[in-house]
């Protein structure tokens, strides 16, 4: 409609003067039409395609306040830059438009329309015309006040009516009802609560009559929580006397350490006491007992079993009987005395220490692993549990361990231990973490480490034991290190390995451990390999790297490559320790060998 008008009108004429009855008269007349429509603003303009700028012709608004700032912002002849919207692109090629274009800004979502101008079959300007949503909203919000307001006051008067008839048939006998009640609280309960003085008869009167009741109940019941928690408190202190008792007996870790072998053992019951267990000990001719068990049952009782049953196997073992005799002899006595019906799957074997030969038997228990090079599963005898039945046979049978090689025995709770997708965690994973482990106790700690990650904090439902032994003969181990410090707990292992953590190890260990820091941070070498031998009072540590080429024995040794002292690689220090260094350059390889008089210090 805006449009129409304008085009009856002469634009040029317009453009002449804001002051000019023409201009009066046609802002008039568009400020009509802003108020009819409820229009923010409406504004003639024109688009200068040479430079992209609009040019206003003529600007309204509603709001008289506004008019006043149309004058400076949107006045006649005001340029300014625009990028044109579609719809004015639209416009501009003298097409409909039936869309707004819709835009927001700090006042709100704003819906503009565009019309063009024609004069003379070519489109001269255009209309554009600005409508708030804020507007809408303010009229929604007025009507809506005006219709609700008078609902919320006779809501209000309501409310005081149905107050005071609360306060004088409910309040009042309920204050008196929630007076006792503070009575009763005060003294805990423990007093019986006095009689309440309401008259009221319906719900109140029903409402005293239950708390009186209830007062009398819950008196009844702290009486009885006094006598359980009584109880618990004894139950408590036996758990905790049962759980310092087995770990006298089961400790949480047991280590053995021998120039030629090392065991390592640990325990972590599922609740105070458990039903696994585990012994490990040395014989007088030098043989390593080790047996693991699993009772059936959790808590005091499968302790107690479990003491007795360990208790048998050990005196069995230390007389000189072999696993199977000594699993059969706790048989019998198991049978004879066993009211409960309890019994143990239970794994015992005998280690030679000097052949690496292991002799064992198995009760119905998880079968072993061994592993060093690589890890496999030994097929045994499945057996039978100890304490079912007093004609269980079970027999003995052999392995030998290799140079570098363990037995892993466990328990099912190792192997059952469950995540929070209720997997289970499986011999396959077992295997894969003890695989090359290269002691005992580096098998357990990656076994453990394996299984609490698996699990990732799910509650533990069975008992978890596991015990590792491994086997090193000829007094010889060679590891390869990647050239930085994780590798010094590598290098600690496979000393202590061969000399055990003991005064001279431990020394030992230091100047192994001078050589390769020097090696791990000043030679530049990617491959460091390390190979330790005892030969009677003799040891040698052999360290190879593929370094550039460096002798720290010649006399003209650059201090660039060590600041330590004059000889390079801190010598000083490791001939207080070693007896003899030697050092050649073969195959592209430094190799360094440090000799040392084991028994200088004796052992």
């Amino acid at each position: 409609m805006t449009s129409e008008i304008i085009e009856g009108i002469d634009l040029e004429s317009l453009k002449k003067s804001d002051k000019s009855d023409l201009y009066v008269s046609t802002k008039k007349e568009l400020k009509s039409i802003c108020n009819a429509f409820d229009l923010q603003y409406l504004y003639i303009y024109e688009y200068i395609k040479d430079t992209g700028d609009i040019r206003y012709i003529i600007s309204v608004s509603k709001d008289d306040n506004l008019n006043e700032l149309l004058v400076k912002d949107r006045g006649l002849g005001k340029t300014v830059k625009h990028d044109l919207s579609q719809q004015e692109k639209n416009a501009l090629a003298d097409e409909k438009n039936t869309a707004p274009y819709v835009f927001r800004n700090q006042y709100g979502q704003v819906y503009t329309w565009s019309s063009p101008v024609v004069k003379n079959g070519k489109v001269a300007a255009l209309v554009g015309c600005d409508y708030y949503t804020a507007d809408l909203l303010k009229e929604i919000i007025h009507s809506e006040f005006v219709t609700i307001l008078p609902m919320i006051g006779i809501l209000v008067l309501a409310f005081l009516l149905a107050l005071f008839i609360l306060q004088k048939r409910i309040i009042k006998p309920i204050k008196q009802l929630s007076s006792g009640m503070s009575g009763f609280i005060s003294d805990g309960g423990i007093d019986k609560c006095e009689p309440i003085n309401v008259k009221s008869k319906g719900e109140i009167g029903d409402m005293v009559r239950s708390f009186q009741k209830m007062s009398e109940d819950i008196r009844n019941y702290i009486d009885n929580i006094k006598v359980l928690t009584a109880e618990r408190e004894r139950t408590s202190i036996e758990l905790d006397v049962a759980n310092r008792i087995q770990k006298g007996i089961v400790p949480e870790n047991t280590a053995i350490e021998e120039p030629d072998f090392d065991v390592y053992a640990c325990a972590l019951p599922a609740k105070e006491v458990g039903g696994d267990f585990y012994d490990c000990f040395k014989t007088s001719d030098g043989r390593i007992c080790a047996v693991v068990g699993d009772v059936s049952g959790k808590g005091i009782a499968a302790a107690m079993f479990m003491a007795m049953t360990k208790t048998m196997l050990h005196d069995s073992l230390s007389r000189g009987e072999s696993p199977a005799q000594a699993l059969i002899s706790a048989n019998r006595s198991l049978c004879e005395s066993n009211p409960e019906g309890m019994f143990v799957t239970a794994f015992a074997a005998v280690f030679d220490t000097k052949t690496g030969e292991v002799y064992f038997a198995n009760a119905g228990h998880t079968v072993p692993v061994v592993f060093g090079k690589g890890a496999r599963i030994v097929n045994v005898d499945s057996g039978i549990a100890i304490g079912l039945f007093d004609d269980a046979e079970i027999v003995d049978e052999r392995l030998t361990l290799s140079s570098g090689e363990g037995l892993l025995i466990y328990t099912d709770g190792v192997t059952e231990s469950v995540n929070n997708q209720k997997e289970f965690f499986g011999q396959s994973r077992l295997t894969e973490a003890v695989k090359n482990a290269h002691s005992a106790k580096s098998a357990i700690n990656r076994l453990s480490h394996a299984v609490f990650k698996f699990v990732s904090g799910a509650q533990q439902f069975d008992d978890y034991t596991a015990l590792a032994l491994f086997y090193q003969s000829g007094n010889k181990t060679k590891i390869q290190l990647t050239p930085d410090k994780s590798s010094l707990s590598q290098i600690r292992d496979a000393v202590f390995n061969i000399t055990g953590n003991t005064p001279q190890g431990r020394k030992i260990f230091l100047a192994c451990d001078e050589v390769f820091a020097n090696i791990a941070e000043h030679s530049d070498a990617d491959y460091v390999e390390l190979e330790i031998e005892k030969n009677g009072d003799k040891l040698s540590a052999v360290f190879q790297d593929n370094g550039f080429p460096f002798d720290p024995l010649a006399k003209n040794v650059s201090k660039d490559f060590s600041e330590l002292d004059s000889g390079g690689m801190g010598l000083s220090f490791i001939r207080g320790i070693a007896g003899e260094i030697n050092y050649i350059r073969k195959n592209d390889m430094n190799i360094l060998t440090l000799s040392f008089d084991f028994n200088s210090e004796g052992e």
